[in-house]
């Protein structure tokens, strides 16, 4: 084996991860070096896994024999990053096992991290409830939204999109003008988080909105559906003004993913089958499908509210026009 820098260097060098990974690795496994080098009190180019424990002889300070690093000292680099969060921790367990499994192979060196005792779970954030939105939430939502946006056209068709498709926010962002099917009413996807390219098929009326809100910006077929001066609309926006309306709203702040979460509850509780829900949302595994479906209670089933009647006749004039 080497010192430890060049077996850093030669583990990123052999990597086959993305560049973003290997500098995450890189960063992770010198943090790792300067703690071994304090602990050896050493320079970290003197450092060497094969060297950590050394055994002398007391009386004339000759040294016997040396030992190779341990998950004792595994655990005691972990235990010394105090206000570490959780998933920084998962990181740098992920680095170092990614580390010692090419040691493992490259030098038959013992991979310590599989004999770590460092608790993980313990660390580990109690998960809230994703509580998604009811439907007199999101119709709250598009009082605000009609009332209160600055960019109305934008604002609505984004977000009546994002709610009748269930889509994943950045599928709607990354939208060009010539993947919509005015014709037919279906949106062409591309390639998306499976890698397949994938169809979705509009809300039946909903092209006809789609259609106007182009022509009314001018829109090429390349053009992003929604964009600003420098591209495509960034993420980070959206969820600001979805944050914004819920506040208005006075509805409780929610992640923007909850919109997909809806789409699958709102389905379900209409007495759509799991199976139909999973294909809508395109996941592989039903089980997935199932963890997007919670359970609300469905209040004023059948109850005609005139402002909700109200709303919904200016959604359609204004989306007809």
């Amino acid at each position: 084996m080497n010192n430890l820098l060049k077996d850093i260097q030669l583990f990123i060098l052999t990597s086959n991860v993305s560049e973003n990974r290997k500098a995450m690795h890189h960063k992770n496994l010198l943090d790792f070096a300067q703690f071994l080098s304090a602990l050896k009190v050493v320079p970290i180019e003197e450092v060497h896994l094969e060297k950590i424990f050394t055994l002398s002889d007391h009386i004339t300070g000759k040294v016997l024999k040396h030992n190779p690093l341990n998950s004792e000292v595994l655990n005691h680099y972990f235990q010394s990053k105090n206000g570490f969060s959780y998933n920084q921790f998962l990181l740098l367990r992920s680095s170092l096992g990614a580390f010692f499994k090419f040691l493992e192979k490259e030098y038959h060196f013992p991979n310590p991290v599989r004999q770590i005792e460092f608790n993980f779970e313990e660390l580990k954030p109690v998960k809230r409830p994703m509580k998604t939105l009811t439907r007199h939430d999101v119709l709250r939502f598009f009082h605000t939204l009609v009332s209160k946006s600055e960019d109305y056209y934008r604002d609505l068709t984004l977000f009546c999109l994002i709610f009748a498709t269930g889509c994943r926010i950045s599928e709607i962002l990354s939208l060009r003008m010539f993947q919509i099917d005015f014709t037919h009413g279906f949106i062409n996807l591309g390639k998306t988080k499976s890698g397949k390219s994938q169809t979705v098929v509009i809300k039946h009326g909903m092209e006809i909105g789609l259609e106007f809100y182009c022509k009314q910006f001018k829109l090429t077929s390349i053009d992003h559906l929604f964009q600003n001066k420098n591209g495509p609309l960034p993420y980070e926006t959206v969820r600001g003004l979805f944050k914004d309306y819920l506040k208005l709203a006075n509805i409780p702040e929610n992640h923007l993913h909850i919109t997909r979460h809806t789409f699958a509850t709102h389905l379900f509780e209409n007495g759509s089958d799991i199976s139909i829900i999973q294909q809508l949302l395109r996941h592989k595994d039903k089980h997935t499908t199932v963890g997007y479906v919670h359970s609300n209670y469905v209040r004023n089933y059948g109850i005609k509210v005139n402002n909700n009647t109200l709303l919904y006749e200016k959604l359609v004039s204004e989306l007809s026009l």
